[in-house]
């Protein structure tokens, strides 16, 4: 007599495997609003409401304002 084995129960434990690893990317994504190098910061910061998060983006932020119009 031969043993037969299922594929079922490895393919089960396959996908679950897959799928707690997608969980845990979501999780390791910041969440918040991202600024990148050249946007206007206060008008961001302006539009969204008070306790947002933000996310300053790799670069160099400047700012330009004027003394006297």
């Amino acid at each position: 007599m031969t043993k037969r084995i299922s594929i079922f129960p490895f393919l089960f434990i396959i996908l679950s495997c897959s799928l707690f690893d997608e969980e845990e990317e979501k999780e390791d994504k910041p969440q918040g609003i991202e600024i990148n190098p050249g946007d206007d910061i206060q008008s961001i910061v302006g539009a969204n409401p008070e306790g947002s998060t933000f996310i300053l983006k790799a670069g160099i932020h400047r700012y330009f304002f004027t003394l006297f119009a």
